[in-house]
């Protein structure tokens, strides 16, 4: 959903962005046995502020789900929402609460949507500057579908 004709760079912590798309990712790889993952961003423009966009991500899957009264759990550091989820699926409980310290320290903010049997929507969205005195690189490909 990057819009055709961008004509600037985004300026953003692009190792924070790289650590929660790997923790959100990786999550959904891991509860979804069978179905689909995706990935979906979106510039969206600030209507106060012409010096910043909004940069909105999403992770959607169709994995396990998660009950709508276990949700605030999910961001909280060393807490699963199942005690059995270690035991199957591994990991420490920690990769939401990075996430969620990672987009707080970008001054964004980080959200799900989920319901049990159905699949899992994880989503953020952070503020990033925008340049746009420099020319776009000519050898930049980006593929519009897959």
């Amino acid at each position: 959903n990057i819009p055709l004709g961008l004509n600037y760079y985004l300026i953003g912590d692009v190792s924070r962005l790289r650590q929660i798309l790997i923790n959100l990712l990786g999550n959904a790889t891991k509860f979804t046995e069978s179905g689909s993952i995706s990935l979906t961003m979106d510039i969206k423009p600030r209507e106060v502020d012409l010096e910043h966009v909004t940069l909105d991500v999403a992770v959607k899957d169709t994995g396990i789900g998660i009950l709508e009264k276990d949700q605030n759990k999910l961001f909280t550091a060393f807490t699963q929402v199942d005690p059995s989820f270690t035991r199957r699926y591994g990991g420490t409980g920690l990769g939401l609460a990075i996430c969620k310290k990672l987009v707080n320290a970008m001054g964004g903010e980080i959200g799900v949507e989920s319901k049990e049997n159905e699949g899992s929507k994880f989503w953020f969205r952070v503020p990033c500057g925008i340049v746009r005195d420099r020319p776009l690189r000519e050898d930049v490909n980006l593929p519009l579908s897959t």
